[in-house]
């Protein structure tokens, strides 16, 4: 099953934000678990710095902590588990979280952040003793908070980290899939245009190629290498084309030399020599017209009276009718007017014309009619069985139920003739026997 490149990136990149996330976690909650010890020393410390940034000196020139009410709220309510002391530098106390007046610690005068662990009347804590200078004055800043509190902390803190972990990981993923898709329809726009460019190539427009301006570097070598296929592709193509438009050359001089010899000839019984010899020119012919027809360039395109066409088709085929015993007719509209190569829409009506003829009765009727937007050519014939009618169209097929001369050639004519100028062709059944080739135009009469 093929999944889009979008697709593909958005799931990467899905999986890389989830497994980001779920990793943060284990690590955040391994470093809960292994340094705690760490985080409490931290926790001290940062508690002394906010003391000292909210530490003043009052009017009477004591010593106060005016904390903001959410943080003195928090020493009030687990004042057994959280406190602090301010001491000078001889170690009394000058100002407390509570009334006792003692240190939390034995006190030392260094100037390092000391830690260690006391007993608060059965509450233990663990103690930091941090030097600070406050107006130039010496002093110590003493934090404590209990093992419970410590516990509290990291459990009320976990759910939250967590909480924000996965808020932050599917915000980041709505966000990054919105900007992802986008990024990813504006990478591949160039991918997209040069995908209905390849498109629009066909056997006779194989001169054009893919344009390579603004695509990304990943996918520039991929349509370099397909327009260097289609210059091998389009060689091929011509070297063939030639190839048997230089055959059926040089084959149409030979045939002509032997005709003449065996006409000259004079002898009786050569009427077979020289019917097979009609045949092979035939042929020969047929695929001097295939070979121009599928050649585009060959085309010269005007504006050409359709009506007048087909009259010079009827007045060419006139004697083959009538050497058949058909009625050859013509209905016209006057004012069909096309863009089309007059020689190629020569050849395309004189080979259906031709069909049909071959195949009526003696005595039947092969119409030719013009009308707006289309030309169709019906005869009283056999018709086709459903079963070929999909064959009809290929070069060299045959139908095995009829036996004819013909090397299966004047229909791929046809069709190769209306593929180059946009149009149309199609069979259908003429009730309640015979066939009709109905020749489909551009609603406008353009040239493609």
């Amino acid at each position: 099953m093929r999944r889009s490149l979008a697709g593909r990136l958005l799931s990467g990149i899905l999986l890389a934000v989830g497994g980001t996330a779920i990793a943060f976690g284990l690590l955040f909650q391994w470093i809960v678990l292994n340094n705690s010890s760490l985080m409490v020393k931290d926790g001290l410390v940062g508690q002394g710095e906010e003391i000292l940034d909210n530490l003043r000196t009052g009017p009477d020139g004591k010593l106060q902590v005016r904390m903001h009410e959410p943080m003195q709220t928090g020493y009030d309510a687990f004042y057994r588990n959280l406190k602090y002391r301010v001491l000078d530098a001889h170690g009394a106390v000058l100002v407390s979280s509570e009334r006792d007046g003692r240190p939390l610690m034995a006190f030392t005068a260094v100037d390092a952040t000391r830690f260690s662990h006391s007993d608060e009347g059965g509450v233990a804590l663990s103690v930091a003793t941090i030097p600070a200078t406050h107006e130039g004055r010496r002093i110590y800043i003493q934090t404590g908070r209990s093992d419970r509190f410590a516990d509290l902390a990291i459990e009320a803190i976990t759910p939250a980290v967590f909480q924000s972990a996965a808020l932050v990981t599917i915000l980041a993923v709505l966000s990054l899939s919105v900007v992802l898709v986008w990024l990813t329809r504006r990478a591949l726009r160039p991918v997209r245009a040069i995908s209905i460019e390849a498109s629009r190539i066909s056997p006779d427009s194989m001169e054009r190629r893919l344009p390579t301006a603004g695509l990304p570097e990943e996918i520039a070598p991929l349509v370099n290498a397909f327009n260097a296929a289609l210059d091998r592709v389009q060689e091929g193509y011509r070297s063939q084309q030639r190839f048997i438009a230089n055959a059926a050359h040089e084959l149409k001089t030979p045939l002509a030399v032997l005709r003449a010899e065996i006409e000259l000839d004079g002898h009786r019984g050569h009427e077979r020599y020289l019917r097979d010899i009609d045949l092979m020119a035939r042929i020969v012919q047929q695929l001097l017209q295939l070979t121009e027809a599928a050649e585009r360039s060959s085309y010269a395109f005007r504006p050409v009276d359709v009506v007048q066409i087909a009259r010079e088709v009827c007045d060419f085929l006139a004697p083959l009718a009538a050497s058949s015993r058909i009625v050859l007719a013509l209905d016209g509209d006057a004012d069909c007017v096309l863009a089309a190569d007059p020689g190629a829409l020569f050849g395309l009506l004189r080979n259906l014309v031709e069909n049909a003829l071959r195949y009526s009765p003696p005595g039947g009727t092969v119409t030719v009619e013009v009308a707006a937007g289309r030309l169709q050519v019906s005869d009283q014939g056999p018709g086709v069985a459903p079963q070929e009618v999909a064959f009809l169209f290929e070069r060299f097929w045959r139908s095995q139920a009829r036996q004819t001369d013909g090397a299966g050639l004047g229909l791929a004519i046809v069709a190769e003739v209306a593929r180059n100028h946009g149009w149309n062709v199609r069979y259908r059944p003429n009730l309640p026997a015979g066939a009709v080739f109905v020749v489909g135009f551009n609603e406008d009469g353009s040239a493609p």
